[in-house]
């Protein structure tokens, strides 16, 4: 059962008996249920750093990021390009780049599982704050980079900059703060 249109609805419980499932009771709750619809962002807001890159359905508008103490702040700014179907979970890796070695780094739904992306639609704008512990990172220069990919398959959704260029490993690399 997905998400139901705003209305009000009736609720009603049936009770039915176990070995002939002929209905022994019933009871309709005496006031509807309200749902109401989910407010939408449609407004692409200012933000620090515009990116516009292409993870399809979904394309990745910008980013706020701060770093205070040892927490890096990030806003992800994501735009539905159409009505999302699936579910897909962001990954944030703080790694270096000498390397390639993760040293810290998010995986979550959008809104800390609070907001699945099935639930999008065409043009929606969404602000997704995350924040990343660099407790255990040691002193260093790191890079951060962005994706988001499909949880039931662990593959990456292809990233496409402008012109249609396809972004290398899937994952957008933002700029150094």
């Amino acid at each position: 059962l997905g998400p139901l249109p705003a209305g009000d609805y009736d609720i009603s419980i049936i009770l039915r008996d176990a070995d002939t499932s002929a209905v022994v009771g019933s009871y309709t709750l005496p006031e509807p249920l309200r749902v109401q619809s989910r407010p939408r962002d449609l407004v692409v807001p200012k933000m620090q750093t515009r990116l516009d890159v292409a993870l399809a359905p979904i394309r990745l508008l910008g980013v706020d990021q701060a770093q205070r103490d040892e927490m890096l702040e990030l806003t992800l700014y994501w735009q539905a390009m159409t009505d999302v179907s699936a579910d897909y979970k962001v990954f944030v890796h703080v790694f270096d780049p000498s390397q390639e070695k993760i040293v810290a780094q998010v995986d979550t739904m959008p809104r800390q599982n609070q907001y699945p992306t099935h639930l999008w639609v065409a043009g929606e704008v969404v602000r997704d704050p995350l924040t990343i512990s660099l407790a255990d990172v040691p002193s260093g220069t790191y890079r951060i980079a962005v994706g988001l990919y499909d949880p039931q398959t662990d593959v990456r959704l292809a990233a496409v900059g402008g012109e249609g260029v396809t972004i290398s490993d899937n994952r957008v690399l933002l700029p150094t703060p």
